[in-house]
């Protein structure tokens, strides 16, 4: 029906019968047309909406390793000041001295780990290869 041209007559002009008709296929052939619409955004719907759980997934893996690495360097920092102040016994000064060491490592190994998992970013403005 669509996409067909329709031969009218001179008396089709003025026949309410006809464009009854017409009307009706009309009608039948946008109900069609927006069922398939509606198929599809449901289709694309089914794929997108993981996408977008996985995205926000990640998000809060992101903002957990953000508040660790952040918490860590406060941990270390504040050690490290305790050490400064001095005030310590010289094995508490050793024990708060190794803990800084390990927490160090710790977190430096953190930040290699997410550095080297971390893909590079796009370059701006670079053409597309073919």
């Amino acid at each position: 029906m669509a996409g067909r041209p329709v031969a009218l007559t001179e008396s089709d002009f003025g026949n309410a019968t006809y464009w009854e008709k017409r009307q009706e296929q009309w009608s039948e052939e946008i109900y069609s047309l927006l069922q398939t619409i509606i198929t599809k955004e449901n289709q694309m719907a089914s794929v997108l909406d993981p996408l977008v759980a996985a995205v926000q997934a990640q998000t809060t893996v992101d903002g957990s390793v953000e508040t660790l690495l952040t918490g860590l360097t406060k941990i270390i920092t504040d050690l490290q000041a305790q050490l400064a102040a001095g005030g310590l016994s010289a094995a508490d000064q050793a024990t708060l001295a190794a803990q800084v060491k390990a927490l160090t490592a710790e977190h430096d190994a953190l930040v290699a780990a997410v550095t080297a998992n971390t893909p590079a970013a796009p370059a701006v403005g670079g053409k597309r290869k073919p």
